[in-house]
């Protein structure tokens, strides 16, 4: 019990000769503009994973945050193939918020949920169900995998050719 004390003092001690040594001096602070560059540039850890660019705002943004950007940075896709898989992900986001199927969401997402009164986008639905019967089971299986899931695709043919159905429609 002794020592903790003898410890606790000793750092009340130097934490009054550091204070008594900084009194008189303003504290440091950094300029505005290094705090800006310091809060948009991605930490070294994001960093090690994504590609980066600055975009023409003077932000970073990262390319490959998913499997469809490296698909594309790989040059596996063209990008008119991952605009589709863009596409597809927005009528899968809409469909599944109209039948309340609940997706994997991030943690700052701040939706609140609850009752709707709407009727419901029909036009939705019809949309999305007309595109999966046009894909056909194995290619939405593939397209599910890697824009829902984030996964490679097990097989790039056939994850192409569904992406030219989703392009034509």
């Amino acid at each position: 019990m002794g020592d903790k004390l003898k410890k606790r003092r000793q750092r009340r001690q130097e934490r009054a000769q550091i204070r008594a040594a900084n009194k008189g001096q303003a504290p440091q602070r950094q300029s505005v503009n290094a705090q800006a560059e310091r809060a948009e540039k991605p930490t070294d850890q994001r960093a090690a994973f994504g590609h980066w660019v600055r975009g023409s705002s003077g932000q970073f943004q990262d390319l490959a945050c998913d499997m469809v950007g490296w698909l594309l940075l790989s040059e596996q896709i063209t990008s008119a193939e991952e605009q589709a898989a863009r596409t597809w992900q927005s009528l899968r986001v809409r469909y599944a918020s109209e039948l309340g199927i609940k997706l994997p969401r991030s943690c700052l997402l701040d939706v609140v949920s609850g009752y709707d009164e709407g009727d419901g986008d029909p036009e939705t639905i019809r949309r999305y169900q007309a595109l999966e019967k046009a894909i056909g089971p194995g290619g939405m299986k593939e397209v599910m995998r890697v824009c829902q899931d984030g996964t490679p695709p097990t097989n790039l043919r056939r994850f192409r050719g569904a992406l030219a159905v989703v392009e034509k429609f």
